[in-house]
This record gives C-alpha cells, structure tokens and sequence, in this order.
C-alpha cells in the first residue's frame, strides 16, 4: 500500500509538471487569451484601485457580471505589476486547484488500483484548459469554487461545520458568476432529499447566509439601472422556440443523452443508502442537472458561447463518470469481458487526454490562445491606434481593444435595436469613429454606415483602421 501511494504521488508530480508545462507552452507564444469581458474585468480592477469604483473602460457602470473576479485582479494594479500577467498566473493557480480537488475526490471514492493509477492523467482537463484556462474571464475562478463547493456541500449532509465552510463557498461562488444561479434548484432538492424537516430548517438558514453578498450586488445594480442582473433578463432568457428548429438526428441524440442520464440517476437508487459513493454521486446529479437544465432553457446564447457555459460541467461530469464506471465495474464483477473492458477504456482516454493537451498547447502557441491574443490582433500595434486618436473618447466598433492596447478610454458604437437617445448620449460632444477592419461584432454593431449623418470629415485610413471626425448632431442626409 504504501509503494501504491508513493507511485500515486509520483505520478501525480508528473502530471502537474506536464500540465504546467502545457500552459506556459500555450501561454508562451501570444500571452493568454483577452475578450470585451477581460477589457471590462481589468479596467474595473483599475478603477477600483483608482478609487473610482465599478467602472469599465467605456465609463458604464460594471453590472452585466459579479465583483469577485475584478476584486481579485485588483492587486495587480496595486503592486505595479503587469494586470495580463497577474491575471495568468491567478488562473493557473485556480486550474491546479480545480483539478486537484476533483482528483482528490476521486481517489477518496476509487479504491481499485488499476483507476486510482490512472487518475493524475484522466484529469488532464483538456477542455476546462481550452475554454477557461487560458483566457482572462472568471470561469475559472467559478470553476474552482464550484469544486469546492461540491465537497464541502457533500460532507455537509451529515455535518454542521462543513454546511458553514459550504455557505461561505457557494456565497463567493454566487459573487464570482451569476450562473452560480443555476446550481440553486439543486442544492434545495437535495436538502430536502437527504434530511429530516428540523435538519431542512437549520441548513437552509446556513444557505441563505451565503446570498446575502449576491442580494447587496443585485441591489446596488437595481439603485443604479433598475436592472438587478443588468442585461441578464432571466424572464427573457427562457425560450424553447430554437429547440423545435433542431433536426430529427439533434433530437434523437439529445434524447438519447437525457435518457442515459436520467437512467443513470434512477440506477443509484438500487445502491444501498449508506454506500457514500451514491450519496456523492446523487450530489452530482442534482447539481449537475440543475444548471444543465437552466442553461440549455435559455434561447438567447450564441454559438461561440457554449464552450465557455458548459466547460464547467466539465469535472463534475468526469467526476460523475468515472465513479459510476466504478460502480459497474464491482456490480459486473463476474462478467469477464465488462471486468476487463472498463479498466482498458480508462486507461485509453488516459493515454489520449494528455496527448490532447500538448498538441493543443503547441497549437496554441503557434496561432495564439484566442480573442485578442492571436497573429492578426498582435499585428495591430499600439502606435497604429495612437496615429488615428485624437479624441479622449472616441466611438469605436471594439473600444475594449483601444482600451487594452493603449489604455485609453472609448465608447462603443451603436449598438442593434439601441435606442437613438442612448446613442445620443454617447455623442454628446465632439467625437471621433474609430472603426477596425473586421467582421467583429457584426451581428452586435450597426454597420459603418448607419453612421453618415454624423460623420464631419473623414479622418485617417491604414492597416487595419479607418476613422472619422464625428458630429454632435446629425445632417439630413436625403
């Protein structure tokens, strides 16, 4: 036993060695990967440290996301450290943390050596990595509380002081995503499920301490928009209407999914109530399904957004998996051919994930990380944005990329379906269009033209910008 663990810490000493390797490795050719939402994080981690308060970049008031991950990017500013480079290393620090308490959780439910072996590298997190890791966005802050959270809510069904450490978790996981929302329904189900009604009462006041930061936030928000989730109309979010345009094969696969899970669930009830395994997996279930469910109701989320929802899911469903494979494998013990061929199919995905990982990594280095963090947005060099500012506040078709390159504030450009007025009120003084050659936004933006009542004279053309002098009121252009 003791040369098992010895092996077991050895290989997980290489499979952390490999894993940071493969994030300096990503990270090495175009630094980690930058969006509108990491402008909007930093500046607001700026501003905080400028005494300023939640303000972006484009002089809004910070109320589309929660305060937990700006918070924590603030220190860098502090400290006169570069913010891009704060922000990676805070985010290899909570992917480490992420993995390692999944892993753990699953060493503490797998006893067989031949999975318990194999488990530093079925846990290479090949997706978690892609969508999370390496970019500047609170997902993995979220994702390492949520792991957190699973364990600590998990231990709390049966004691009291892990139920407090499971408050004060799901209370910064709530202020790090609203999405922590999702997770709601299911903790409620499984507190009614495993207790007895004085237990129900006396956990759920924990619980109910732990959004009261969450409650502040939202009220700050409704004083200074009316808005409490700021464009996260949850009313307006749930559409079945886009599921009904899916084809026959989408839905067969779907059922095909939801039957699978759902059966997974009712199998559990066939285990024996103290065997905890079941009881951490009904966690899951419950946990997972709630925010799958809630997610996939809303009809408004964009292709390009559902890696970065679902990725995480991503360990708590290899979690899931694996320790329900376990199951199998001791229920079908004397069926010879399951016996062997679960253990092998572990051990394949563990040979494929970290192969994964490095062509993925080296992949990344070559061709950038993603968003702003790529060949063609790194061509566009700060001098080449200066040479066309000649405004405090331009209007800009990606005021996020001004404001990242050179630090500069910038409004954006009208968006679709926008009220004139608030447009106005962006234009209210003497402007300039900054407008980048790109389909960016296209479906987000109005074109460039929808702006030639307002254009004074034209200003300069290069590379990969075109600008203009705006004016404060429109001309009839008929």
């Amino acid at each position: 036993m003791k040369q098992i663990r010895v092996l077991i810490s050895l290989e997980w000493i290489i499979s952390l060695l490999v894993l940071s390797a493969a994030y300096v490795l990503a990270l090495s050719g175009f630094g980690p990967a930058l969006s509108c939402d990491s402008a909007n994080y930093l500046s607001v981690a700026s501003n905080l440290v400028q005494g300023n308060g939640f303000v972006q970049f484009d002089g809004f008031h910070y109320l589309n996301a929660t305060p937990l991950y700006p918070i924590l990017l603030s220190p860098a500013y502090l400290l006169g450290m570069n913010p891009i480079t704060w922000a990676a290393i805070l985010n290899y620090l909570l992917l480490i943390t992420a993995v390692m308490i999944g892993a753990m959780q699953l060493q503490h439910f797998i006893r067989k050596n031949w999975l318990t072996m194999a488990l530093p590298i079925v846990f290479f997190p090949y997706t978690t990595f892609v969508s999370n890791g390496v970019w500047v966005l609170s997902e993995m802050l979220f994702i390492a509380l949520l792991m957190a959270f699973i364990w600590n809510f998990h231990r709390s069904l049966n004691n009291q002081k892990s139920m407090i450490h499971a408050s004060i978790l799901l209370s910064l996981l709530l202020i790090s995503r609203f999405t922590g929302l999702l997770i709601l329904p299911g903790v409620v189900v499984l507190l009614l499920l495993h207790k007895t009604e004085n237990e129900i009462v006396n956990k759920t006041k924990v619980l109910l301490l732990a959004l009261i930061p969450l409650l502040i936030w939202i009220g700050r928000n409704y004083v200074i928009s009316g808005l409490p989730l700021g464009q996260h109309n949850l009313i307006d979010k749930i559409q079945l209407a886009p599921y009904l345009k899916a084809t026959p094969m989408q839905w067969i696969m779907a059922l095909l999914g939801i039957g699978c899970w759902i059966y997974s669930g009712i199998h559990l009830k066939g285990y024996p109530a103290a065997d905890e395994r079941k009881k951490f997996l009904s966690t899951l279930f419950w946990l997972i399904s709630s925010y799958l469910f809630f997610l996939l109701i809303q009809g408004n989320i964009r292709t390009q957004q559902w890696p970065r929802l679902l990725s995480p899911m991503w360990i708590p469903l290899s979690l899931y998996g694996l320790i329900y494979l376990q199951l199998i494998w001791d229920e079908f013990i004397h069926i010879k051919f399951i016996h062997n061929l679960i253990p092998a199919l572990v051990v394949l995905f563990a040979l494929v994930q970290p192969g994964l990982l490095i062509i993925k990594a080296l992949s990344m280095k070559k061709n950038g990380t993603g968003g702003y963090a790529t060949a063609y947005w790194k061509g566009i060099e700060n001098g080449e944005i200066e040479l066309h500012l000649n405004s405090d506040k331009p209007l800009s078709n990606l005021p996020d990329l001004i404001w990242l390159k050179t630090g500069k504030d910038a409004y954006h450009a009208r968006f679709i379906n926008e009220p004139e007025t608030d447009f106005l009120s962006r234009i209210s003084e003497p402007r300039q269009l900054i407008w980048f050659k790109t389909e960016e936004r296209i479906d987000l933006l109005m074109p460039i033209s929808a702006y030639q009542p307002w254009l004074l004279n034209f200003g300069k053309e290069s590379d990969h910008i075109i600008s203009f002098g705006l004016r404060t009121t429109p001309v009839n252009t008929r």
